[in-house]
């Protein structure tokens, strides 16, 4: 992804994030489920390209497990959402879809400031974590409050 960056800050740990995301992320642009799990699966498959370019040490091969296990999960407990078989179902799978895009989000920045890869780190991909986490959260508050699936 490229194009302008902004910065912006959750939970007051700053990251940078494009301003396309940031957009749909403040002014509430909907989302349709499919689009949320195309993304889902873009983003697995970049996590995976990431691992496989970490450095070949015992460090690096533990993170590079970590977050392939984190960062594939989140799409597939999305899937299993979106076949819920009731709203609170629906919520509770979100959430551990909600819990392990936080996990990847965390060996993202252990990688990032770890400087376990080979390459330049991608920032923009811990910007996708970042926006997929508010993402997912927001899916659960409106779920919770409007007492539908989204």
């Amino acid at each position: 992804m490229t194009g302008p960056i902004g910065r912006f800050s959750i939970v007051g740990c700053p990251f940078f994030i494009p301003l396309f995301v940031l957009y749909r992320l403040v002014v509430g642009i909907s989302m349709k489920g499919d689009e949320l799990a195309d993304r889902l699966l873009d983003f697995a498959v970049r996590i995976m390209t990431l691992s496989a370019g970490l450095k070949k040490t015992q460090a690096g091969r533990h993170v590079a497990g970590q977050i392939v296990k984190a960062g594939t999960s989140v799409g597939a407990h999305y899937e299993e959402a979106r076949g819920a078989e009731s709203r609170s179902d629906f919520v509770h799978k979100l959430g551990i879809a909600l819990k392990e895009s936080r996990e990847t989000r965390y060996w993202l920045r252990v990688i990032d400031r770890g400087k376990l890869t080979l390459a330049e780190f991608p920032l923009d991909l811990l910007a996708e974590a970042d926006a997929l986490c508010a993402i997912l959260g927001q899916c659960i508050l409106t779920s919770k409050r409007s007492g539908t699936k989204q």
